[in-house]
């Protein structure tokens, strides 16, 4: 069996920012402005920022809190793969009749989870954590595992442990059931750039990203729109679109250029759907979400759900929570909601 790795980090190039061509100076209001590039690793992911701060404060140390904030957001909350984290400890609790008492901020995330996978019939779902290990697609691209394409009964059998449907929230305790995991990979960028929303205001401009996930803070002085040029999934070297978005924004793309592997000339992406258990196949490679900021977790979810439903709910889900979204289909047609 013939396997090809690729992991794809950075989703996003962004383009036409202002003062955001590196380390240095720029005069305005009367006062020198400090501006900031520079890239970290946090959430298994690429961290980067390119921005301006406020006057009398050192962007560096800046970018570094938010970095640091980054890393005690996946380590305490959301990595289900750090043993005390609060994610952790609700998947160690599964089948307990006492269930696990929530944060008011874990509780937040998971209900408005729940809300979007209701809203899409499930299709985005977090409690799909049994399948994504079965496929274990993260660990064979890291060269930690050898990959192999699971069974169809040992998908049933995974796929039985799921649902969002299972899971119950009562008096500020969760309760799931047995041999259930959850896993809000798919979220988790967004609900980072939702939580700098403190730090942010050490922020005159820029932008914030987060693995597929970005954030345009501010607005330029010229009054000009952020441009994010959106990947060609075709050839990741270049963009295939680039996209006007307004200040204080966030976007979120899902394809399947991002985390995959290529098994006898088949690629399995790690975007799972629920109906089958196996690596979506919507007809889409890419789909943006853009949407004002402080949603960050709904654009990375419904990018997801989108991506694993296929153009054809696109429309319905933009109206629904006031997100405009971008589709790359395999054919390499591009396709906008109104």
């Amino acid at each position: 069996m013939k396997v090809k790795i690729k992991k794809y980090m950075a989703i996003f190039t962004a383009a036409c920012l202002f003062l955001m061509t590196g380390c240095g100076n720029g005069t305005i209001n009367g006062y020198v402005e400090e501006t900031f590039s520079g890239a970290d690793l946090a959430m298994d992911t690429v961290i980067s920022a390119s921005f301006t701060s406020k006057e009398g404060l050192d962007p560096k140390e800046t970018f570094d809190k938010i970095v640091d904030n980054c890393k005690k957001l996946d380590e305490n909350v959301l990595s289900r793969y750090v043993e005390d984290s609060e994610i952790s400890r609700i998947n160690l609790s599964a089948g307990s009749k006492e269930g696990y008492a929530l944060s008011e901020k874990t509780e937040e995330y998971i209900s408005k989870c729940l809300e979007i996978s209701k809203a899409t019939d499930g299709t985005f779902d977090i409690t799909l954590g049994a399948v994504i290990d079965l496929w274990d697609i993260e660990g064979a691209i890291k060269e930690d595992t050898e990959f192999r394409v699971p069974a169809d009964d040992e998908i049933k059998a995974a796929l039985d442990k799921c649902g969002y449907e299972k899971v119950k929230i009562n008096d500020h305790k969760i309760y799931i059931p047995e041999g259930m995991i959850l896993d809000l990979g798919a979220v988790g960028k967004g609900i980072f750039l939702d939580e700098i929303t403190p730090i942010k205001q050490e922020i005159s401009r820029g932008t914030l990203t987060a693995g597929g996930s970005v954030y345009c803070m501010g607005q330029k002085p010229t009054g000009e729109a952020w441009v994010i040029g959106i990947k060609n999934p075709f050839d990741t070297s270049e963009s295939m679109i680039n996209v006007s978005v307004s200040p204080d924004s966030v976007v979120s793309t899902s394809g399947d250029y991002e985390r995959y592997i290529e098994s006898d000339g088949i690629r399995y992406h790690h975007i799972i759907d629920r109906n089958t258990g196996y690596p979506a196949g919507g007809g889409l490679s890419s789909v943006t979400v853009i949407m004002p900021c402080g949603n960050g977790l709904v654009s990375d979810a419904l990018s997801t759900a989108v991506f694993i439903l296929g153009e054809g709910s696109a429309q319905e889900l933009a109206d629904k929570y006031g997100a405009q979204i971008i589709m790359i289909t395999t054919d390499g047609d591009i396709i906008k909601t109104n």
